[in-house]
Formats: structure tokens, sequence, C-alpha cells
């Protein structure tokens, strides 16, 4: 009954822009709200935008059209699908993080925390998967910051949701040491060896 038989039905820039927009502040409230960071989902959503313009913008241009008219269309295609994007991405951190935080989350220094989580049935996470092929392309400084910025959104949303955090100890270098700075005074750390 309602439908669009020739495909000429499309949503305005505008709609485009308030429903990426929308979209986008659930996402940064549930990051938010849930202890994660914000700084690339906003480098995320500015890509999108901006990298919307330049293609749709580049192709009007090609065609000998406008580029400018393209790339105000790109550029509210690239918001409308980064803020859906960037929904789906929160929804998604959210189911994760409220699981650790259900089943306790276990840290430590690697090699030990992995063994007493599967164990005890706790979480824990095994680190940033992309950080060799980050160590490759910009050094391993920039991979460990990388990684810390993972375990630090995951241990405050973990946090936020009253999970219990379990550590399992090991030598204060690392991660392991920035994260037991991170949970000094936290109402629901027990140390497993004391237990």
């Amino acid at each position: 009954m309602y439908s669009d038989p020739s495909g000429h039905f499309s949503l305005p820039n505008w709609a485009k822009w308030v429903i990426g927009g929308v979209a986008f502040v659930g996402a940064v409230a549930l990051t938010y709200f849930t202890g994660g960071a914000l700084a690339p989902m906003f480098i995320q959503m500015g890509a999108s935008i901006v990298l919307g313009g330049l293609v749709q913008g580049t192709a009007n241009a090609i065609r000998g059209e406008s580029f400018w008219k393209g790339f105000a269309d790109g550029a509210a295609n690239g918001a409308l699908t980064g803020g859906v994007l960037a929904f789906g991405q929160s929804v998604f951190r959210v189911v994760k993080v409220g699981n650790y935080a259900s089943k306790g989350l276990t840290i430590g220094k690697k090699g030990t925390y992995e063994i007493v989580g599967e164990m005890t049935g706790t979480a824990h996470y095994g680190g940033l998967k992309s950080h060799g092929f980050l160590t490759k392309l910009f050094g391993k400084n920039f991979a460990d910051k990388v990684g810390w910025v993972q375990n630090k959104s995951i241990v405050q949303g973990v946090m936020k949701f009253k999970g219990v955090i379990y550590d399992c100890g090991g030598e204060l270098t690392g991660a392991y040491a920035k994260e037991i700075v991170l949970t000094k005074g936290y109402q629901y750390f027990v140390n497993i060896w004391l237990l």
C-alpha cells in the first residue's frame, strides 16, 4: 500500500542530519554513561561526514555537476550513516560491558588473568586485537596507548555497572599497574589471593 515503485523516494538532507544527529547523541550518552572513550566516536563521525561529502562531491564534479551540491548530499549521507553506526556500536558496547559486569571482571598480569578467569567463570579480556597491526604501522608505544584506552574503557564500564573486579595480581607494570590505580578505592574490588 505504501510503496515506491519508481524508486524515486529519498530522504531529504535535513532529515538525514536529524536522524544521524539523534542517533549520535544517543551513542554519546550510552558511551559516556558506561565509561567509554568519546574522542574516537567524534573522530569517526567527523570522518564519515567529510569523506561522504568528498566522495559525492568528486563524483558530481566528474559528471560535470556541482561539487558543492554533491558535497552537501554526501555529507548528509555521512551524517546519517555515521550516527546510526555509532549508535549500533554503543549498544554493542553496553551489552559487552554489561556482560563483563554481570560475571565479574578478572584483571592481573597477562598469562595469569586468563587462567584465573577461565577457572572462576569470570570475564576477562584478551587485550587489543589489532595491537600487532598497530605496532607495525605506528610503533609499539602508540599501540600500547590505544590498548590502554580500551582496557581503561572496559574497567570504567564495569565500575559504572557496579560489577565486581577480581585482582589476581602480578608485577605492577604496564596496563595492569594503571588498572590498579584506576580501581583504587572501588568498593567492589576483590584481591583473590586474600580470599
